[in-house]
C-alpha cells in the first residue's frame, strides 16, 4: 500500500501538524509520500527550525513532493486544487489520499477522485469545546459560540460544519478522539470515524527532576480559545492567595497578541508574577515545563491535547477545564485535574490546593507513568493499521 498525504495544515506549526510528522517518522519507510504546496512547504520548514524540531522531523518536510503553490481565496479554486493534487497522487501511484487537514471547501465532488480519499478528524468544533453540554444541536452550537465570545453571525457562518459533513458523506474518517465524534454529534452531525488508540503520543522528557522554579506555566498557542486569559485571571486570583506566585506564559504569537497578553496581565497587576517567553523552541519549552509545579490549561478548544501529554511526562501535573477533549483522554489518571468549564474561582482553588499541600510532587510522578502507555510508536502502528484496514475495504 502507497499513500499520499497531503500537507495542508491551517496552522504551522501547532501540535496536530507535530503529531503527523511524528507519525510519518515511523510509517514503514517507502510506504507515503508527503504532498505539500510549494509555499506551504517552505514556511513549514522555517517554522520547524525555529521550533527546533529535530532534523528527522524537519527532513520530512524538506523532502516533501512539491505541490504547485497554494493560493486559492474561493471554493472553486480550491476544489480545482484539490482535483490537482488526486491527479499528482494518481501519477505517484497511490493507493490512497490521507489529508490530516482537509479544509471544508476541498471536499465538495471528492467521490469523483480517482484515488480514494482518507481524512483524519483532529480538532474540535469550530466554536470550540463544549464548555457547556446544555441543549444540542444547533441550539448547543450557538451556545457554545456565545460562551466562548464569538458573535453569532460569525458562529452561524462557522456551522460550516453541516456543509462539510454533506460534503465528506460516505468519506473514510479516523479521529485522534473519542470526543471528536462525540462533539460533533451533540450539534446534530453524525459521523462514522475509526477513533485511533492511542490517537496521540510524547517522546518522553529529557528534562524530569529540574528544580521547580515556577508555581504556574501556561502553555499553548497564545490565543483566546486556548485560555491564555484565562490563565492570566487565574494567576489574578492565586496571588491573592499567594502573593509571590511565579508564573510563566509560553507558546507561539504574533507581536499584536503577544502585547495584547502582556497589556492584559499589567491591567490585571499580575505583570510582575508571569514571565512571559513567547515563541520558545520546542527544547526550551520542555524546560520550563518540567521547572514548574504545574500546568494551569484552561483550554477551550482541543481534541486530543500534545501539552497535556508533554506535561505530565515532565513530571507536571495539569488543571485543566472538563471539556470533553480532557475528559475523554485523561479520565485514568489524578495527575489532571478537572475543573467545571470556564469556572476561574474553581481553577485558583484546585491549583491553590495543589501547591499548597505539595500534592504537585505525587502527581508529578504519577503523571509521567501515565504518559508512558502513548508512545508514538504505538500511534503510528495504530494509524497504520487504520489506513490498511480502509484500503482493503472494497
Amino acid at each position: 500500500m502507497k499513500v499520499a498525504v497531503y500537507f495542508m495544515p491551517p496552522v504551522l506549526l501547532g501540535g496536530g501538524e507535530i503529531r503527523t510528522l511524528e507519525v510519518l517518522s515511523r510509517f514503514p519507510k517507502g510506504s507515503y509520500v508527503l504532498l505539500a504546496p510549494r509555499n506551504v512547504k517552505e514556511r513549514a520548514v522555517e517554522a520547524a527550525v525555529r521550533l527546533g524540531l529535530r532534523e528527522e522531523l524537519v527532513n520530512i518536510l524538506r523532502e516533501a513532493y512539491e505541490l504547485r503553490d497554494h493560493r486559492c481565496g474561493n471554493t472553486l479554486c480550491s476544489i480545482g486544487y484539490r482535483r490537482y493534487v488526486e491527479r499528482v497522487a494518481e501519477g505517484l501511484g497511490a493507493d490512497l489520499i490521507y489529508g490530516p487537514f482537509i479544509a471544508p471547501n476541498h471536499l465538495i465532488g471528492y467521490n469523483m477522485s480517482p484515488v480514494r480519499w482518507v481524512r483524519l478528524l483532529q480538532a474540535s468544533l469550530p466554536v470550540g469545546s463544549l464548555v457547556t453540554e446544555d441543549g444540542s444541536g444547533l441550539r448547543l452550537f450557538m451556545k457554545v459560540a456565545a460562551l466562548n465570545g464569538i458573535g453569532m453571525i460569525t458562529a452561524l457562518r462557522s456551522y460550516e460544519l453541516i456543509v462539510y459533513e454533506c460534503a465528506a458523506a460516505g468519506m473514510a474518517s479516523l479521529a485522534v478522539s473519542a470526543s471528536i465524534p462525540y462533539e460533533l454529534e451533540r450539534v446534530g452531525i453524525k459521523v462514522n470515524a475509526i477513533v485511533l488508540n492511542p490517537g496521540n503520543g510524547v517522546n518522553e522528557c529529557p528534562y524530569v527532576g529540574l528544580e521547580k522554579v515556577y508555581d504556574v506555566i501556561f502553555h499553548a498557542r497564545i490565543e483566546r480559545l486556548k485560555g491564555v486569559f484565562d490563565f492570566i485571571a487565574a494567576v489574578k486570583g492565586l496571588a491573592k492567595l499567594k502573593k509571590d506566585v511565579r508564573a510563566v506564559v509560553v507558546g507561539r504569537a504574533s507581536k499584536e497578541r503577544a502585547k495584547e497578553v502582556m497589556s492584559y496581565a499589567a491591567d490585571l497587576g499580575v505583570a510582575e508574577n508571569i514571565e512571559f517567553k513567547f515563541n520558545a523552541s520546542s527544547d526550551e519549552v520542555l524546560r520550563l515545563l518540567a521547572s514548574s509545579k504545574a500546568f494551569v490549561y484552561p483550554t477551550r478548544t482541543d481534541a486530543f491535547p500534545l501539552v497535556v501529554l508533554e506535561s505530565l511526562s515532565c513530571g507536571t501535573p495539569v488543571v485543566a477545564y472538563d471539556i470533553p477533549a480532557i475528559r475523554f483522554n485523561y479520565a485514568g489518571t489524578k495527575a489532571v485535574i478537572r475543573v467545571r468549564p470556564l469556572d476561574i474561582k474553581g481553577l485558583v482553588n484546585e491549583t491553590y490546593e495543589l501547591l499548597r499541600g505539595g500534592g504537585w510532587d505525587r502527581l508529578g510522578r504519577e503523571g509521567i507513568e501515565f504518559s508512558k502507555g502513548f508512545t508514538w510508536d504505538n500511534v503510528a502502528r495504530a494509524e497504520w493499521r487504520a489506513l490498511e484496514r480502509i484500503a482493503n475495504e472494497e
